[in-house]
């Protein structure tokens, strides 16, 4: 006996169709309720080097995520579960001669506190605060959070003084990352920021690398500080869900706990690059700090995280990044 037939198709492949097709909406309708009820974390300063990259990391992982910005700031949203401050109007040399910008950063941060006593349970701000800004000089790297603080700069200042407002908001819960150098693609030429990208745009113009003095730093891949933030909310959005408060230390360092001269970045530079890459040595001015990098093991600790891209590594992805984008 003949099939029956719905149109052209046979019933039972018909039915099967249909089935999936219910299925498929059923997880798609699971999939964006657990979304709209997943605890939210938000991004002030999205627009940035940090920020953008987080806030697509954070998308990409499910999160729903608030992007902040000038145009958009923290009092036009619900309080998140987590609130990621990246904003800041000022660099080490801004700082210096800025001091109006440096308190109109923190009168911005403490209108986002304020607005956070609104929120039904206390949300977790993180700060991105200075690794390389804040611990005594005198005090013998590698610095761990409990080591001692000196800033000797107008912008190791401020970020202590951010520091210490966070910490005294007691209706949130405060995380401060003091986060080593950064770099990585996307990260834009600022005057006196950020010595990879400066590398990276004078061998791609052909022209000398300013240096000032030769000190160890430690250079942190932007992939691996995401990473770091990413595992913060996720520790939120668990807390949120076995409805217990977030297992997350008030300080933290994020670095790879490895120091590197100048004079060695330089030379991954010109092998990375293939250009000559002259360097035109400086005197070390006013606000840069000696020798600073990061004992990391905290983070490692309570984050079960650890950095896992060699400076030759995110070099070489910077580079192919910033070759494209002249191309």
């Amino acid at each position: 006996m003949a099939s029956q037939r719905i149109g052209s198709a046979p019933l039972a492949a018909q039915l099967a169709g249909r089935r999936r097709a219910e299925a498929y909406a059923a997880t798609l309708g699971a999939s964006l309720a657990a979304r709209m009820t997943a605890p939210r974390a938000a991004v002030a300063g999205a627009e940035g080097f940090v920020g953008a990259a987080l806030t697509r990391a954070l998308s990409r992982a499910g999160v729903p995520v608030s992007s902040l910005t000038r145009r958009v700031p923290p009092a036009s949203i619900e309080p998140p579960a987590t609130m990621f401050w990246l904003v800041s109007s000022v660099n080490p040399g801004i700082a210096e001669r800025r001091p109006d910008l440096v308190a109109a950063d923190r009168a911005a941060f403490a209108r986002m506190l304020d607005h956070q006593r609104s929120a039904p349970r206390p949300p977790v701000v993180v700060l991105t605060s200075s690794g390389g800004s804040l611990y005594d000089p005198a005090a013998a790297p590698p610095h761990a959070e409990n080591a001692p603080l000196r800033p000797i700069s107008v912008y190791g200042r401020i970020k202590r003084a951010l520091e210490e407002d966070l910490l005294a908001a007691d209706w949130v819960i405060p995380v401060i990352l003091r986060i080593s150098n950064v770099y990585g693609p996307g990260q834009r030429i600022v005057p006196g920021f950020g010595v990879v990208a400066h590398g990276i745009r004078a061998a791609l113009d052909g022209r000398p690398l300013r240096l000032y003095g030769d000190p160890r730093r430690d250079y942190l891949f932007i992939d691996d500080l995401v990473t770091a933030m990413t595992r913060i909310h996720e520790e939120v959005a668990m807390a949120h869900r076995t409805g217990r408060r977030p297992d997350l230390p008030a300080v933290l360092n994020i670095a790879t706990g490895r120091p590197t001269s100048l004079s060695r970045l330089v030379e991954v530079l010109r092998r990375t690059t293939g250009r000559p890459l002259p360097a035109e040595r400086c005197e070390a001015r006013p606000f840069d700090q000696p020798d600073v990098w990061l004992d990391a093991g905290l983070a490692g600790r309570a984050l079960g995280w650890r950095p896992r891209t060699p400076l030759e590594w995110g070099v070489r992805k910077t580079w192919l990044a910033a070759r494209g984008a002249a191309a």
